[in-house]
Order: C-alpha cells, then structure tokens, then sequence
C-alpha cells in the first residue's frame, strides 16, 4: 500500500526535534543520566535497546511531566564516526496541546555540559548559543534547509551599527520547552543585504539592528491553504484505497463461504485454500489501511484549526488524554460529552480486552466520541438546517474534530432490518421520553476496527433534533450478527 504523504507541520502534540550529540562517549552519558533520573522520580521506567553496534542506541521513556500528563519520549541515536559524534532523531508525544512552560524533553537525555554540545543536523548550529551565519555563497543552501524543517524554528538577529540588544541573547528568554527547538543567527553589518535578498520572495525581510523569525517554509512552497488541500486530496486517496481493501475483503469473504459450502473435491479444497490466503491479506490490508487514514484526519483538523476563526468552546474538540482503559473512557465520556448518553459497555467490551488491537480502538472510540459530541454541540449553535445530521458534520470544513467519514454507515441495510432477529439485535435502551417502549433501533453505527472479528463498532441514536438534544450511544463491542452469520 502506498504510504500517506508526512505532513508539513508538526501536530500540537508531538515536540521533535534532531542534531548531534558531540563526542564517542555522548551515548553512554546519557543512559547514565536516564538512571539518575530514574531513582530520583523524575521518569519512570525506560527501555533501552542497542539495534546495531554497541554504539548505537534507542530509548524509550514514559515521563510524566506536569499534573500527571503521561509523555513518551523516544531517542534513537546512531554513531557516525566521520563526524565524531551520534546523530540522534527525538520524538515527545503527549495526547493533549503541549505546554510550552513544560520542560524541554532534552533535558532528561544529559546534563547542561552535554547539552551544549546538541548541534542542528543541517546547519551544524548549537541550539544553546547564537550561531554565525554561514559565508554568502552558502547562504541559500542554508536558509532553504533551515526554512524547511518541521522541528526547528530560526531567528535571526542583525548586529549592526545602532543595534540595542547586541549582547543580548535570545535564548535566555524563552520558555524551557524551547530548548532544543530555537536555534538564532547572528547577521553582521552586510550579511543583512545578502539575506534580504534571499528571502524577498517571502515578503519579509530582517530590520537594521532588528529579529526576525525566519519563514518556516522555504520560498515558493505551498501555503497553508495549499497544504490543507494537499491534505484533503491525501485524505481521499487514503479513503479509497480503505474503500478499496474493504470491499476486496467482502468480495473474498463471500467467495470464501460460497467455497466452504460447496467444496466436494480435491480442486475445491486447494481453491478453498487460496482464497482463505487471499481472505487472511484482504483482512490485512484493511487493518494496515486505517492508521494512515488515521493520521491524515488528524493533520486535516489541526490545519484547518490554523485556517480557521477561534471556535466558541462549545464546539472546541476535547483535549483530555486518550483513556487507557474502557472504563476510564466511559467515566470521561460521562463527565465531559455533555451531549452523549452512554450505556452501560461493562460487559459488550470485555470481548476486545487484551486483544493487540485494544489501545488501537480505545483511541478511535474516543476520538469517535470526541466527534459526536462536538456536532451535537454545533448542531445546537448553528442550527439543523445547516448540519442536519452527523454526514453532513463529518463534511463541515469548521468541524471542531472528525474521525474518517468512511467508517460512518448512517443506517443498516434494507435486507438486515428485514430480518426480526437481526433487527432485535441492534435495538438498545433509551429515556421513554424517545420511545414507549424504553427501546429504540439504532442502525446507524460507526466501525471502529475493521478486517478479522471481532471487528467493534459503535452504534447510536441521532436524538440532536430531538426531546432530549442528545445522542445516545447504545452499544460499543464486537461486530453485531449479520447477513453473513445469520
């Protein structure tokens, strides 16, 4: 399968950054700083893997670095020997918007003096002092390298006749979250011509005795909106081909039972044998499918959010952690959607317990939920006529959060309401207020996991335009009885 393009800017959630760690002991120092740390309460507890060489190392941390936030930190570092050093790629993920008063994740990696030796991979600048600026005839290579990256911000400062902050450091006044990230230039007297040049087409330019934020895209490259339709169009191609292997997975699955109830001989046998192959890739392949599609939903949202108005917090996605478990998603669900009703999941959920996929749908659940909630709140300001229903919400460009629009199935088919049993199976409680009975079908549901059983979903009553301006959630768990197992 074809791999989602990455995306231009980092989401709000993950702090990255790269460079070098100078000196053959850097590695070493570092794993026993990580020990420090360890004994002091500052971490908790870390796996340490050598994956080539003895040199070579990768890390893995759990930090909990403000009011119990849960960071997991990852730092692989590869020995060059030409250089003298390791080249080392940092990620920190955290499940809500990171804090920049938070530590620098850097810091857990070494004390002050090996800090000071973090050296950006492409300019070879330290984030810890200013930097000169490379000679003039390597100055575009430079500044469309710096402009580029993802992880890095640079500013350059013009020393100059008249300047008033010539010995003043930037760094010193940035929040500690920032170290590692920040990296400033020093212009001195003409440079300034050379770089003003050089960024003309960008529409800024650097003050005599001034700063400026470099650009964090190169000249000529796309802008924002133009990423957001990149990513939209990306979003698409990753929708079809999910499209594309679940209906493939049907196709085989119909082939595979209509095989199982013929087989008689040996030629069957061996067809009934490659299409069971064919079965178990198919299956495959929409599971590998859904994380791609995952990540691009995110990164839809997160630049649509930077294109957008600030949202009344009514319609503002939520920005609790992901739960860990099925019962603290239902006590967040309970506590924070104030537009969900949530049933009971006790017991529909206990099947997808310690399955390697649980975490995998916990998220999506959650994000799903997430959702929900934010069109019901939207549909109460904005009003029915313009989001009539949960489709036209996860269609909405000034939707607050989405999940893909492709595990949304608005109602059952025409064949399975027509079946008492299978009908019986999807109604679920509701307030009487809804329904005399206490009862009320719920066809429309939203896949979490797709491929093998037991392939969970999440089904749902619309009641937004109704008595009680809620949508209840009457059933997360295993795929319900269908056609096919009817």
């Amino acid at each position: 399968m074809t791999e989602s393009p990455k995306p231009a800017v980092l989401p709000v959630t993950i702090w990255a950054t790269t460079g070098w760690l100078v000196g053959a002991a850097a590695a070493a120092l570092v794993h026993g700083h990580l020990e420090g740390s360890k004994a002091a309460g500052i971490i908790g507890d870390f796996l340490h893997d050598i994956p080539a060489g003895e040199q070579d190392t990768d890390l893995r941390i759990r930090w909990p670095v403000a009011d119990d936030v849960p960071v997991r930190v990852r730092l692989t570092a590869r020995y060059v020997p030409e250089q003298g050093g390791f080249r080392y790629e940092l990620t920190a993920e955290t499940d809500r918007p990171r804090d920049w008063a938070w530590p620098s994740p850097l810091a857990l990696f070494g004390p002050p003096y090996l800090l000071r030796d973090i050296r950006d991979q492409s300019t070879v600048a330290r984030f810890t002092q200013p930097n000169p600026l490379p000679r003039t005839f390597g100055m575009r290579d430079w500044l469309r390298e710096t402009s580029a990256s993802p992880s890095s911000t640079c500013v350059l400062v013009h020393d100059g006749e008249g300047a008033t902050f010539s010995d003043a450091r930037l760094l010193e006044g940035l929040p500690p979250g920032l170290t590692g990230r920040v990296l400033e230039y020093r212009v001195f007297g003409a440079q300034r011509q050379s770089v003003n040049r050089l960024l003309q087409s960008t529409g800024v330019k650097l003050p005599a005795g001034g700063a400026l934020v470099l650009p964090s895209r190169p000249p000529g490259s796309a802008s924002n909106a133009e990423t957001l339709a990149d990513a939209l169009r990306a979003t698409r191609e990753a929708e079809d081909r999910e499209r594309t292997a679940a209906e493939e997975l049907r196709d085989t699955r119909a082939r595979f039972a209509a095989l199982a109830t013929t087989v008689r001989s040996r030629a069957l046998a061996a067809a009934l044998h490659t299409v069971g192959r064919r079965l178990q890739a198919a299956e495959r392949d929409a599971e590998a499918g859904e994380e791609p599609l995952d990540a691009q939903t995110v990164e839809i949202v997160h630049l649509r959010s930077r294109l957008a108005a600030p949202r009344p917090a009514s319609a503002r996605a939520l920005t609790t952690v992901v739960p860990n478990n099925w019962e603290e998603l239902a006590h967040q669900t309970r506590s924070e959607c104030v537009h969900l009703v949530l049933a009971d999941i006790t017991e529909t959920t206990r099947p997808l317990r310690g399955h390697p996929l649980e975490q995998v749908w916990i998220r999506r659940t959650w994000q799903t939920l997430g959702t929900l909630n934010s069109y019901a709140a939207a549909k109460t300001a904005h009003g029915p006529r313009l989001l009539p229903h949960l489709a036209a919400y996860l269609r909405w460009p000034d939707a607050a959060t989405l999940f893909p629009a492709t595990r949304h199935a608005p109602r059952e088919s025409a064949r399975l309401m027509a079946s008492p049993r299978l009908h019986e199976a999807r109604c679920f409680p509701v307030p009487r207020t809804i329904h005399p009975s206490g009862r009320i079908f719920m066809g429309e549901h939203v896949r979490i996991g797709s491929g093998r059983p037991p392939a969970p979903r999440l089904h749902l009553y619309d009641d937004t335009g109704g008595r009680t301006g809620q949508i209840h959630i009457g059933y997360i768990g295993t795929h319900l009885p269908s056609l096919r197992t009817n």
